[in-house]
């Protein structure tokens, strides 16, 4: 278990040291789900009224600024005069 926490977290230190955190926002966002199902799944818990609102609100929040963050990025198209 030490062995692949410690691997994990090298694997994150060099992947934000690789890309901008923005291009990262996603795959955080995955451990919501992930941590529900396996709560779900070893401790019969389903906190459903609970999680979604939340998460849902934390989600939709980090992929708006990803959408912002990729949009400001992209060059403004000159029109021809």
């Amino acid at each position: 278990m030490g062995m692949l926490g410690g691997t994990a977290v090298l694997f994150l230190v060099v992947s934000y040291r690789m890309t901008e955190q923005s291009n990262l926002a996603p795959f955080s966002y995955f451990g919501i789900p992930l941590a529900f199902v396996l709560g779900w799944f070893f401790f019969d818990e389903a906190p459903w009224s609970t999680l979604f609102p939340g998460a849902l609100l934390i989600a939709s929040g980090g992929l708006m600024i990803v959408w912002r963050e990729r949009s400001r990025s992209k060059p403004v198209p000159k029109l021809h005069q």
